[in-house]
Formats: structure tokens, C-alpha cells, sequence
């Protein structure tokens, strides 16, 4: 019980790796990949490799020869040593026994005799003994093929075999071939090209025709083996040339006496066109007589000059298809040798040969993959006089330069489904620590043609021995080891090997899975677990039976069984020991219908969620195999092409009425607090969404939201209308955030809030798209999805609230008459105080700013042009920025120094230390708002300069060209500005502000004292003004308004001590004050009297007050008089 309940929705991780490796087990023993292995055996115990003399080129060419009872390997060695007197590599073909893959005599492999002779020689016209041809390097053995079991008959051919002229001096490579039956020892020589060249000479018609033909290239037989076909590449200024000859068999013996036809000679266009590099014979017209094909890898000439095509010839030789009006076989690739290889074969089971042909050089230049090589399928679609072909289907290499289609076998049914097949090799491809070369793919035919997947990839690498070349040769159609299933033979020659794989028979299973009950309760637990928890169960029965050729009457079959195999994790439902996968192995036995079915419990977990999707139960099986296979046992396999799988499903009732079928009908609606989102800002995003169901249950029912970029998820607030919801964000992806509604979100509504981090926002767009979307396992009514997802939109600003304060450095300046004469200053300590102007401009965000102006009005001059606030250095000290000036700095050239750093940690005191005390005298982002900036007062002191300093002073001021200016005196304002002053603007550029950071811009000057003194200033106020404006915000984002910020700093200026009037007063004013005194001094002599203040006490009056002192009820209580007790 405790294990149910522990079950939850998170799959721990040990249930992730059972799962894993039950689904890898599966795949490793029951998904049996195709192009590994199918019934070609290439296991040690079966395979049969033959080998010849090292560099003798064993099993450039390949056959099966079968003769009565026995079967033979047929393999050329076209550089092997022979026995014939005088001849050097004259070339063998080699007859191997590979009945066996152990060889049951010491040398499996002999050759077959067919000349003894060594060079021919004759009796030139003066009687000398000549040569008259060469054997050695003649490469006897490069072609071999077998009639068999049409006739006992092989044909080998040299097709480098030299022949000398009648005159000796001619040296002509016409080729060579020998018939051999009646089990080697009837041997008949064939060699058109020197009969036809003795035949030229005697008519003078030269050398140039067919001295060069090298017939031999290629061969073949006719299906009944009564014409042979040979391929001669060089006649014609290698045009190229078939021969067809007529053979008859006495008691079997072929007899070359019949009919020889052949190709003539074409027009001068057709040269190098290497007619004759392969050969073949089918039935195309429906005469039942067949037609001849030969590959010509260098035609057809223009339009498709070199692209290759295969031509089709009567039995007369002459032409059925051949050029492209006629729809010939043409290669798509120009240089691909398009007809290098073909072979003729039924493939897909309609009765009619087709055609199949290699391209081994085909390219694949955009990809730069070169000799990649195509083989094309051709299914013979209607017989004629100018047969009909399909399309090609196209098979492709999938090596650069491993040659796909050099050669092209057929099979035959390798595997018994009722279809021919075939092989194609791939003799150079090379893998990927491949220590070996060459591969050879095996394809089944098929009601629809050839199956474009190979059903088998056999590579030299998967062999012990060192093989390369691998699959220069194949061949097959031949049953050597009598299991009634065709074997294939691969040649290696530049290993001198040849390996003989043998087929397995093949088994065709049908396996029945059954459970009952289909349709389970889940309050229904009539079984009981081990620990006595009452759970729901339900029996699984698998039977089997087979059938095949040659197959064994008893078979091992191996199942996996997996149940709730649709599910990778939280699977639903276990074996006994809560396992969720099994596997056991039955043996099957055709006399034994008992044991072909076999049945197992399984259980349901208590706490499932997934109630609605059914419970599959997957069975995969595969063949037992002996754990070691016996020599020569060739063990059976199961039909790749049939299917290795069965799947049955289990049904979970439903309250869902009859038909246990419930459809929901879900709604999702979305609103948010708030109506914009600004970029920056760390305000949360809260959204209300609300859930309705107005059908039947929903199972599984998920909320899934996919959030924008830079929308992060934070937590959920607690839902109305049903219990606990739980969102999270998915691993696979992390913008995607899936809420729980319940399993089953029955009929009802429910409501939940999300909250929603911004701060990531980029500012890329002006709006943030919000999908959301409701849905369960169980579908709706058609037509009622549309509410169940909506694009909610939430619009993004952007924004920046502004600060922009100032101080002044001192806040007040004295000013004082210099100790020096106006034309003196050299110094900018001559001019006056430092008046020093700093602006601090903080972005409060919540956006960042990428540029912004700062521009400043500075009082330069007064109305009448004197110097008021000189201006000697503009700078921003903190941020990134510059600033220009609409007019001079120092315009006068004066020497200046930099400020004080007691200035400097002033001003920064100034403006960090109180900013909360001063936050009032900040100001805002509207015009409106200015603040004047109160700091306490920095005293200045005025330097005093010494007297015998002045005539340097005053001969420097003369170099500067400074002169005295006569001062027009006007009455002193009290307010010094840009009204009724001359100022000049400085315009400062700054760049990036983010949230948070500060600018600082700093104005250096001095106070002309002297237009102060001789313009009779006395208090006065200096003020600069700043106006602030956002340029542009660092997004995609374009802003509603810019935001814009106005401060101003003053400056009080004060003189040493205050003013005395220089005008004589009046005589009548003093005249008239000095009476108006007498006056008012009379006037209070006069009340004085009145009150007896001049009147003294006598000693009488004192004495008597002092003994009858007035009581505190006597009216003259209230007196000014005091007794003597009252302490002063």
C-alpha cells in the first residue's frame, strides 16, 4: 500500500531509469535494426571464406556453378601463376567446395584446367618459328559465369588475351574465352574478334575494326542458355560491340558450330562509347523469345553526352531501345558510367523482367561527396516492340567514394516472401574506424518494387579476416547448402578473398495478444497483493504459431512484454513484483497447439491520474537463440518484413454516461491589474484567469501559458472556486508554464491569479503576447475549441522620471575692492571669488535613457556687456558626456588653475550628504516645478596680493590687451539672471543613463569683482538655469512623451561692509530734525512733572508710612510700594 501511495505525478528518478533501460532492453533485443542483420548468416559458424595466392586478384569475378548434386563456388584469379609453359600471370579461375564452412579437403580450392597449351606459334612466310599469341598478363579469369542450372555449362573469358596477325607484325589485345562442361572437362575456345580479324586481313580491310575489342569484358547467358552473350568494349575505335552465338549441346558438350550475330560498326560519334561492359538477357516484347541489354557507360551521345545508358537489342541484334526518342534507359549524371553494371530480374512479382543498372561514379557535387554511386530500379510496365519502363526507383551510396553499384547480383528470393532480390556492392566505402573496405547492401523486392531501404548491410569490417574491395563481385541464385534458400558469394580481390554467406531460414510468426477485461473498474479490486492491498487486475494471454520454408517443428520465441507502453514514466499498471516490463522465452511446437499460449496477471496502482487515455500492453518477441550455435547450423530468424510487435489496450470506466466517452467544453478568460507595463519597472505583473467547464469531466486538464521574453513567473494567488492550483515552469522550456486544474476538472468554474516579473523586459516591442490556453486528454465537441485559447496583450512603455539638482560653490561670495588695477589681471585670481555651478541629473527610472541634453544658461556679461560671471571651464565629472559652449571660454586668455580639492569634497558633500533634507528643492519632470538650491555658506577669502607684484601685473595685463573700462554706474538690481543679464548657453550631450545612475556637470568661473565695485552692486543673486530633455530611450519602443527636467542654482554675492551714501544732506533737514528734538524733549519734561516724578518725600511722610504700613484690602494695596520685608 505504501508503494501506491507513494506514486506520484513527478516520476522520481529511479522510475526515469527503469523506464530507460526497459525501453533500451527492448530496442537491443526485439528492434532488430534492418540493414544489420537479417538471414544472410555472417556469423562464424556458417560463413565460408576462400582464398587464393597472394596479388593474384582472387575473386575479381565470382560465380555459383551447380552440376547434379554438386555446388561449387566459381572464383577468377585473373593474375594467378599457371602451369602453362611460358606464360607469366596468364590468369585461373579457381573451383571452390563451400558446401562447408570447414573443408573437408585440404585444399577447397583448385584451379579448373582450360588450357594447358602456353602461346600459340606459327611459321612465318620465310619459315621462321613465331609467336602467334600472348597468354601472359592476358587476365584469364576476369570474367566467369555459369549457365547452371539451365545447363552445366561456364564460360571464362581474358579479355586481355593478345593475338598476332597472319603477317606477325600486328599486336592485337582481342580477348579470349573458354567453355567448360560436362564438369570441367569438355572445354571449347571462343574468340570472335581474332576470327574476325584473320577474316579482315585476308580481305584487306586493316586492323582498325576489331583488332582492339577485347571480347570477354562481360558475358551472360540467354535464361534456356542456347545463345552467349559477350561484351567486346574495344571494337570500333572502342565503340564497343555485343556478340551473340548460337550454342548447341550434344549429351550436354556445347557445340560453337551454330549462328554468330553482332553489332556493326556506328557513325564516328559513337566512338569511346565502351559499348559492352555489361551484358544481360530478358523477355521484353512478350514473344517468349528474350532480348539482349547491354550497358554502354559513355553514350548516348549529344544532348547526354557521357551520362551512359543501357541499350535493348532483338534477337537478331537489332535495336528495341536505344535512344532517347524511343525512351531509352539514360543516366541522369554526366561521368556517373551509368550501365557499368546491370542485371535483369523480376522484383516486384509481376511476371515481367526488369531492368536494374549501376552507376558507381554518380556525384553528388553540393554536397562534396564524389563517387557516391546510384543503382536504378526499372520495372518493365508494358511489353512491346518499344517496351515501356517506369520511372526508376533510385537507390543511393552513402559513402563518398565507396562506388555504390559497381556490382549488382541477382538473389533470387534470398528470403521467401514470393519476391526476387538483389545485391548491390559498395567495394571502396569506408567507415569510421573501418580497418577494412568495402561493403555490399542487400535489398528485398516487393509487390510495389523494389523496397528502398536495404534490408541488409554487410561490411568488411564485421569479418575477423582482412578483407578490402569487399563487393567488387557478387553473386547468388544459387542454393549451395540444400536448405532450399538462396547463399550469396562476395568477392575481395585486392585481399584475394572470396566469403560465401549462407541464408537462414526464415519464420514466419503470428502472435495474438488478448486482455480481459477490456474495460476495467477502477473501484472494482477483486485481486490482492502479497502485503494484503486490494487492488484492480486484469489477464494478458499470449498465443503464437508459425509457419516458413524448412523451418524446425519446435521454435524458442522470447517476449517482452510492457505494459502501459505509451507512457515513458508513471506507468499505471505492474507486474506481481511491480515491475512494468517482463520477459520469457516459450518454446513452440507445431504438435503442441498447448504450447503456443501463455498468460499473465497484471495490477492497476490505486492512485492514478490518467484515467482517460487507455492502457496499452505492448508485446514484442523475437527468436531464442542458442546461447552457442553448432558448425554449420543455420539458425532460423524472424521475417524482418512482417511485423515484431503487438499492441492491445485496456479501457478505464468513466462516469461519461453509456458510451463512457466524457467531452468537456473549457473556457479560459484573462484580465490584469493595471492597463501598461513600463520597461524597467520592478512592479509585478498580475493577471486573473479564470477556468469554466461547461461540459463533462476533463481529464488531465492542463492551463498552459507561454510567457513573452523577459517575462519571468513568480507564484500564483490563491484560486477561487475549487482547491489548490499548482503552476510550473517546464524543464524543456523554461517560458512555457502549465498549471494543474485537476484530474478530472469537473463541470464548474475556477479562478486563479498569476504574478509576473518584468525586469527582463528588453523594450524590442511595444506590446507583450500572453497565449493561453486550456485543454485536456479528452477532446471537446468539434467547433468548441476556439474558446479554449486566447492571446492576451499587455502594451509596454517606456518611461524615466528625472532629477535634476544643483549647488553653487559657495553658496555666497564677499566681494571686496583688489589690490590691484583693473588692467593688472594676468591671474584668474585677479578677477575675483570662484563662483563653481554643479548639476547633478539622476535617472529615477524606471527605463534607462540612451542620450539626453543638458542645456545651461550662464550669465556671462551684464546688460551693458561688463564681465559678470567669467566662464573658464565646463566639464561633466561624472557620467559619460561633452559639452560645448556657444561662445568662448576664457575668452581673455587668462592664466587659470584647477579647482580646490576642498571645492571638490565639498561639492560632493553638497550634493549626496543631504539629498533626503533637500529632496523638496529637487526638481521635477514638469517645467513648472523649479527649486532653488540652499546649501550653507562656503566663506571665500580674497587673496591679497603683494605691492611689488604689481608692475609684473600691470606689464602682463598690457600684453593681454586688457584695458580699463570707464563703468557706467546704474541703480543695483537685486537680482542677477538671464532677464537682465547676457548669458550664453552650454549645450551638454549625454549618453547612456541607466536606472538609478547620476550625470554630473560642472561650470567653473570667477566673479568680475570689478563690475560689481564700479557698478555700485551691492547684495546680488547670480543665477544659472538648466533645462533637461530626454533625445531617446535605448529601445524599439517609441516613448508617448520625452521626459523633460528644469533646475537653477544661485549664487549670493555680497560686498565687504554696506554702502555709505557720498551726498550732503540738507541744511533744512538738519534744521528742522533739531527742532522737532527740542519739541519732543519738552514734551516729556512736561508729563514727567505732571506725574510728580521731579517731587521728593519728606523724612515725615516716610517714618508714618513705614509704621501703619496699608493692608493687602486697602485701596491703596495696589500701590507701587513695597514693605521693608521684601528682599530686592
Amino acid at each position: 500500500m505504501d508503494f501506491l501511495q507513494k506514486t506520484t505525478l513527478s516520476p522520481t528518478l529511479k522510475e526515469y531509469k527503469r523506464t530507460f533501460y526497459a525501453v533500451v532492453f527492448t530496442l537491443l533485443l526485439f528492434n532488430v535494426h534492418k540493414s544489420s542483420c537479417f538471414n544472410l548468416d555472417t556469423s562464424d559458424a556458417t560463413r565460408v571464406t576462400r582464398t587464393g595466392a597472394a596479388g593474384s586478384l582472387f575473386g575479381f569475378s565470382v560465380d555459383f556453378h551447380q552440376e547434379g548434386n554438386s555446388a561449387w563456388l566459381l572464383a577468377g584469379a585473373p593474375k594467378s601463376q599457371t602451369a602453362q609453359p611460358g606464360v607469366t600471370e596468364g590468369g585461373a579461375v579457381f573451383r571452390c567446395d563451400v558446401a562447408t564452412s570447414i573443408s573437408l579437403t585440404p585444399n577447397p580450392c583448385a584451379p579448373i584446367t582450360f588450357d594447358t597449351l602456353g602461346d600459340d606459334r606459327d611459321v612465318d612466310l620465310q619459315g621462321n618459328i613465331l609467336q602467334k599469341t600472348q597468354k601472359s598478363g592476358q587476365w584469364f579469369g576476369a570474367t566467369v559465369k555459369s549457365a547452371s542450372p539451365a545447363k552445366d555449362v561456364v564460360i571464362a573469358c581474358a579479355p586481355r588475351y593478345v593475338y598476332y596477325t597472319d603477317t606477325f607484325t600486328e599486336r592485337e589485345p582481342v580477348g579470349n574465352c573458354f567453355l567448360a562442361a560436362a564438369n570441367f572437362t569438355q572445354i571449347r575456345n571462343y574468340s570472335p574478334c581474332k576470327k574476325a580479324l584473320d577474316s579482315d586481313w585476308a580481305n584487306n580491310i586493316g586492323w582498325n575494326q576489331v583488332s582492339y575489342c577485347q571480347a570477354g569484358f562481360s558475358a551472360d547467358f540467354s535464361p534456356d542458355a542456347e545463345q552467349l552473350l559477350l561484351g567486346a568494349v574495344g571494337s570500333y575505335f572502342w565503340q564497343g560491340q555485343l556478340f551473340s552465338k548460337t550454342v548447341t549441346y550434344d549429351n550436354g558438350v556445347p557445340n560453337l558450330g551454330g549462328d554468330e550475330k553482332k553489332t556493326p560498326e556506328g557513325d564516328a560519334w559513337k566512338d569511346d562509347f565502351h559499348m559492352g561492359y555489361s551484358t544481360g538477357s530478358g523477355e521484353f516484347t512478350g514473344d517468349n523469345v528474350a532480348e539482349y541489354v547491354v550497358g554502354v557507360p559513355r553514350g548516348p551521345g549529344s544532348p547526354n553526352h557521357l551520362k551512359g545508358h543501357v541499350a535493348i537489342y532483338d534477337s537478331n541484334l537489332a535495336v528495341l531501345q536505344a535512344m532517347p526518342e524511343k525512351t531509352a534507359l539514360i543516366g541522369e549524371q554526366m561521368g556517373s558510367y551509368f550501365g557499368y553494371s546491370l542485371v535483369v530480374q523480376d522484383v516486384n512479382g509481376d511476371g515481367l523482367d526488369d531492368i536494374i543498372v549501376g552507376a558507381p561514379m554518380y556525384s553528388s557535387p553540393r554536397e562534396h561527396l564524389w563517387d557516391l554511386g546510384r543503382v536504378y530500379v526499372y520495372h518493365l510496365e508494358q511489353p512491346g516492340l518499344s517496351p515501356v519502363f517506369s520511372d526508376p526507383t533510385v537507390l543511393s551510396g552513402k559513402v563518398s567514394s565507396g562506388r555504390f553499384g559497381t556490382s549488382i547480383a541477382a538473389l533470387g528470393d534470398v528470403n521467401q516472401d514470393g519476391f526476387n532480390d538483389i545485391a548491390v556492392g559498395a567495394p571502396y566505402q569506408t567507415g569510421e574506424g573501418d580497418n577494412n573496405m568495402g561493403a555490399v547492401y542487400i535489398y528485398h523486392g516487393s509487390a510495389e518494387g523494389i523496397r528502398a531501404e536495404p534490408a541488409q548491410e554487410i561490411k568488411a569490417s564485421d569479418f575477423p579476416e582482412p578483407l578490402s574491395a569487399f563487393g567488387f563481385s557478387v553473386a547468388g541464385a544459387k542454393d549451395v547448402d540444400n536448405n532450399r534458400y538462396p547463399d550469396v558469394a562476395i568477392g575481395a580481390y585486392e585481399a584475394d578473398s572470396v566469403v560465401v554467406l549462407k541464408s537462414r531460414p526464415v519464420v514466419n510468426a503470428d502472435v495474438i495478444v488478448q486482455v480481459e477485461p477490456e474495460f476495467i473498474d477502477t473501484e472494482n479490486k477483486t485481486c490482492t497483493l502479497d502485503d494484503g492491498t486490494a487492488v484492480v487486475c486484469f489477464d494478458i494471454n499470449i498465443c503464437a504459431s508459425y509457419t516458413g520454408i524448412n523451418v524446425p517443428d519446435e521454435v524458442d520465441l522470447k517476449y517482452e512484454v510492457t505494459l502501459d507502453a505509451l507512457k515513458t514514466v508513471g506507468q499505471r499498471v505492474f507486474f506481481g513484483g511491480r515491475e512494468t516490463s517482463q520477459t520469457w522465452s516459450s518454446t513452440l511446437r507445431k504438435a503442441d497447439p498447448d504450447s503456443m499460449c501463455i498468460t499473465q496477471q497484471a495490477f492497476l496502482r490505486n492512485d492514478i491520474r490518467d484515467k482517460l487515455s487507455p492502457i496499452s500492453v505492448a508485446v514484442a518477441y523475437a527468436m531464442a537463440d542458442p546461447v552457442t550455435p553448432q558448425p554449420d547450423q543455420l539458425l532460423p530468424v524472424l521475417n524482418l518484413n512482417q511485423p515484431s510487435r503487438r499492441t492491445r489496450q485496456v479501457n478505464i470506466l468513466k462516469d461519461c454516461g453509456a458510451d463512457n466517452i466524457c467531452v468537456p467544453d473549457l473556457k479560459v478568460f484573462v484580465s490584469m491589474q493595471g492597463t501598461e507595463m513600463v520597461v524597467g519597472s520592478d512592479k509585478q505583473l498580475l493577471m486573473d484567469v479564470v477556468v469554466e467547464n461547461a461540459g463533462e469531466g476533463a481529464y488531465e486538464a492542463l492551463l498552459s501559458v507561454m510567457l513573452p521574453e523577459g517575462v519571468d513567473f513568480v507564484g500564483t494567488g490563491n484560486p477561487r472556486g475549487g482547491a489548490i492550483i499548482t503552476c510550473n515552469l517546464q524543464e524543456e522550456d523554461q517560458r512555457l508554464l502549465v498549471c494543474d486544474l485537476g484530474n478530472p476538472f469537473t463541470a464548474r468554474r475556477t479562478q486563479l491569479g498569476l504574478r509576473l516579473s518584468t525586469v527582463q523586459l528588453t523594450g524590442d516591442s511595444n506590446s507583450l503576447d500572453f497565449e493561453f490556453s486550456v485543454n485536456s486528454t479528452n477532446a471537446e465537441e468539434p467547433g468548441n475549441e476556439a474558446d479554449n485559447h486566447i492571446t492576451f496583450p499587455v502594451p509596454v512603455k517606456v518611461n524615466a522620471s528625472l532629477s535634476v539638482r544643483g549647488v553653487s560653490l559657495p553658496e555666497q561670495v564677499v566681494f571686496m575692492k583688489m589690490e590691484r588695477e583693473s588692467e593688472d589681471i594676468t591671474d584668474e585670481r585677479d578677477i575675483g571669488p570662484e563662483v563653481t555651478h554643479r548639476y547633478e541629473i539622476r535617472n529615477v527610472g524606471p527605463s534607462d535613457i540612451s542620450s539626453s541634453k543638458l542645456k545651461i544658461q550662464w550669465p556671462v556679461h551684464t546688460r551693458t556687456g561688463e564681465d559678470l560671471l567669467y566662464l573658464l571651464a565646463v566639464n561633466v565629472t561624472q557620467g559619460n558626456g561633452r559639452c560645448t559652449v556657444n561662445g568662448d571660454v576664457n575668452p581673455k586668455g587668462i592664466s587659470t588653475e584647477s579647482a580646490s580639492a576642498a571645492q571638490t569634497a565639498e561639492a560632493l558633500y553638497a550634493l549626496d550628504s543631504s539629498r533626503a533634507a533637500r529632496h523638496r528643492r529637487a526638481a521635477a519632470t514638469s517645467d513648472k516645478e523649479v527649486a532653488q538650491m540652499a546649501r550653507p555658506t562656503v566663506p571665500s577669502s580674497t587673496v591679497r596680493h603683494k605691492k611689488k607684484d604689481r608692475k609684473r601685473r600691470k606689464k602682463k595685463g598690457k600684453r593681454h590687451g586688457l584695458k580699463k573700462k570707464k563703468l557706467v554706474s546704474f541703480s543695483p538690481p537685486t537680482l542677477t539672471d538671464c532677464i537682465n543679464a547676457e548669458c550664453i548657453v552650454i549645450d551638454c550631450m549625454l549618453e547612456r543613463l541607466n536606472k538609478d545612475n547620476i550625470a554630473v556637470v560642472q561650470i567653473r568661473s570667477r566673479l568680475w569683482v570689478d563690475t560689481l565695485l564700479e557698478g555700485g552692486f551691492k547684495e546680488t543673486t547670480l543665477t544659472s538655469v538648466a533645462d533637461f530633455e530626454v533625445l531617446e530611450f535605448p529601445y524599439a519602443i517609441t516613448a508617448d512623451v520625452l521626459p523633460t527636467a528644469r533646475a537653477e542654482i544661485v549664487t549670493t554675492a555680497n560686498p565687504s561692509k554696506p554702502s555709505v551714501g557720498k551726498r550732503p544732506v540738507p541744511l533744512w533737514i538738519i534744521i528742522l530734525s533739531a527742532c522737532a528734538g527740542l519739541l519732543l524733549l519738552v514734551l516729556i519734561v512736561l508729563v514727567l512733572f505732571k506725574c510728580g516724578f521731579f517731587k521728593r518725600q519728606t523724612m515725615q511722610e516716610y517714618t508714618a508710612i513705614k509704621r501703619n504700613p496699608p493692608t493687602s484690602e486697602s485701596p491703596d494695596a495696589s500701590s507701587g510700594y513695597i514693605s521693608d520685608k521684601t528682599d530686592y
